[in-house]
């Protein structure tokens, strides 16, 4: 039970984890939550689906109905609909830089924090991370009709929503974790202030998408922080992350001297090779037990102390995510690399980075508790060309070993 008054406020992610459950449970709903408006939401939500469906949008020379995302976004329980389709956790479908920097284990996280999250989403207005969504393409830079849906007053605007949303929960602080200006300007700012206080957070490097992985790493420490401790959070503030510096400002605006984004930038269509496979819906096959493959530490050793050789070695606490990751029958070894000190972790988390087709490797980072220092860096070597679906495949394992 979220029994604190702080809310983040995050956006959606372009990269998505396909599969999920056939059936839809509302219970964590943001229409549940809020009953008043639950029509008013599946009508908001089918007025953006249906623009999707009509195959009007283009996007770099694909229809947006087209995109392997969409082949199975059918009016379902999330609609308000009955058709079939696999739902997930928002929190863990979403698989973008934000949300890998929480770690395989967030939605047991965002369970326990005492605060609560709300998302930005182009098809959805609002979701609970813990709410179940399809997997979809839908950024709101992909046609203006988007926005407009969600903040033109027709029933019901997305700040409205989550003005009700504050009153429920009786909310007296945001954070705006949004990074990118296109899902900000979804909320009205000034109608949000009225009932709390607001901290936006910028970057002293980057802005818009590669502001991302730091929003991340701050929102895994503040989400387990006390609500006394954010409240005293002030604007001018400034946040280290292991990526770069975070300020905190009252305007929805970076302050000066801070990078600030030029133009909005539609997020690249998914590549040919990633569209190929999911439309094949190809998947790598993975083993039923553990496989006994090469996990070593070179010469650098191991966060856990001293060297590894295999899965064995690895301390019994943090076995279990490795022995998942060597199923996959396409992974041939592990890597461990860098280790550094970032700060004090209280749980083990592992994170892996969308990889690039042709390269043979997926990059990682674990953090936690450990015996000589907070992170280090890991490869996982994989057959070239099957990079992507290893990916997924690894996430899938990963997110069934939270589950359980």
């Amino acid at each position: 039970m979220h029994t604190s008054r702080t809310l983040f406020l995050a956006i959606c992610s372009n990269h998505k984890i396909a599969g999920g459950s056939p059936s839809y449970d509302p219970t964590h709903s943001i229409a549940e939550l809020l009953p008043d408006f639950s029509q008013a939401i599946y009508e908001q939500r089918n007025s953006v689906l249906q623009l999707i469906m009509r195959g009007d949008i283009v996007v770099q020379g694909l229809s947006l109905k087209a995109l392997p995302y969409n082949a199975r976004l059918t009016h379902g329980g999330d609609m308000g609909g009955d058709r079939s389709s696999h739902y997930m956790p928002a929190i863990l479908r979403y698989q973008g830089r934000f949300y890998t920097e929480l770690g395989v284990d967030r939605l047991s996280m965002v369970r326990q924090s005492p605060h609560h999250m709300l998302i930005l989403s182009g098809l959805y207005g609002l979701v609970t991370p813990e709410e179940a969504i399809q997997n979809y393409s839908c950024h709101v830079l992909h046609h203006p009709e988007i926005a407009r849906l969600w903040t033109q007053k027709r029933r019901m605007t997305l700040t409205s929503l989550l003005l009700a949303y504050m009153r429920l929960f009786e909310i007296d602080q945001v954070f705006d974790l949004s990074g990118q200006q296109a899902y900000r300007e979804l909320v009205d700012w000034q109608r949000i202030t009225r009932k709390a206080h607001v901290l936006h957070v910028f970057g002293e490097t980057n802005a818009g998408p590669d502001l991302l992985i730091a929003l991340g790493q701050a929102a895994l420490e503040w989400l387990s922080e006390d609500d006394s401790a954010l409240h005293r959070l002030e604007p001018g503030d400034t946040i280290a992350t292991d990526v770069e510096r975070l300020v905190l400002s009252e305007a929805p605006s970076p302050p000066q001297g801070y990078p600030s984004e030029t133009d909005y930038v539609v997020p690249d269509a998914p590549r040919a090779d990633e569209r190929a496979e999911s439309l094949a819906m190809i998947e790598v096959e993975v083993a039923a037990q553990p496989r006994d493959i090469p996990i070593t530490s070179d010469e650098h050793g191991t966060a856990f102390g001293g060297h590894v050789r295999g899965i064995g070695d690895i301390p019994r606490e943090f076995r279990q995510t490795f022995m998942s990751i060597s199923r996959v029958v396409h992974v041939i070894d592990v890597l461990f690399g860098r280790m550094e000190n970032a700060g004090t972790k209280s749980r083990f988390s592992l994170n892996i980075y969308p990889p690039h087709s042709g390269m043979g490797q997926i990059l990682g980072k674990m953090t936690g508790p450990f015996a000589v220092c907070s992170s280090q860096d890991f490869r996982i070597a994989v057959t070239r060309g099957q990079e992507i679906p290893v990916y997924r495949a690894i996430q899938r394992l990963l997110n069934e070993d939270q589950s359980q």
